[in-house]
């Protein structure tokens, strides 16, 4: 039964390691870009999902209407409604709203497993100017999300010393159940320069540390906290 269970815990680890941030970030505006959404108002910032910088800041065209999608994609993905956030993120892309709308459509449609669409997101993101590691990472996620770890592994292992590399390699060592080199990886990414990165590492060593005050705990049990 273990056996059937693991890569089926393991995949939606993955899973939620990576949008549990993102609901981490979002949950901070939640009132807030409701508030805004009913009254069709514009003027405050979005949290970035790999990057800090603000959504306003972001949108080249399209001004209120852009960033208006902007902010219902987000409420629908606090909401875990990938469906209607795919299709908000899409629409402001439409509108001009630019990297921000094209990170967040690339996670939507990674949620949604339409990896094909959000491989095409990624590539654009690149041509517009994303940082290299951050494209890198984001097409790390979409191989472990389709369960690709030798290609994921291969990716990484041509990638330059960055945390994104780390970050992508904790999360293959978790997937892969080597949860002492995830361990590492993690650390370096603690210590790293990503600011938004080295709160995600230390979200998961804090799950770390809570399963070892547990030494009898199963693998199980270790899977449902890192989630």
């Amino acid at each position: 039964m273990t056996r059937i269970l693991w890569p089926v815990l393991a995949g939606l680890t993955i899973g939620a390691v990576v949008v549990g941030f993102l609901f981490w970030q979002l949950s901070q505006t939640t009132e807030q870009l409701r508030a805004q959404v009913e009254k069709g108002g514009s003027t405050s910032p979005l949290a970035q999902i790999l990057q800090p910088s603000s959504a306003k800041s972001e949108v080249t065209s399209g001004g209120d209407a852009a960033l208006t999608a902007l902010r219902r994609g987000d409420l629908a993905a606090l909401q875990a409604d990938w469906k209607n956030a795919e299709l908000a993120y899409g629409e402001s892309v439409d509108l001009g709203a630019g990297l921000s709308a094209e990170r967040k459509l690339a996670w939507a449609q990674l949620q949604r497993r339409k990896f094909d669409a959000a491989t095409s997101t990624i590539d654009r993101l690149k041509q517009q100017g994303i940082r290299r590691e951050d494209g890198m990472l984001l097409e790390t996620l979409v191989l472990l999300h389709m369960a690709k770890f030798t290609e994921a592994e291969a990716m990484l292992a041509q990638s330059e010393e960055t945390p994104q590399k780390h970050y992508g390699l904790a999360l293959l060592r978790i997937a892969q159940q080597n949860h002492e080199d995830a361990k590492k990886e993690l650390l370096l990414v603690s210590q790293g320069w990503e600011p938004d990165l080295r709160e995600r590492a230390k979200v998961l060593q804090s799950s770390y540390a809570e399963f070892a005050k547990f030494p009898t705990s199963n693998a199980e049990h270790l899977l449902t906290l890192l989630s």
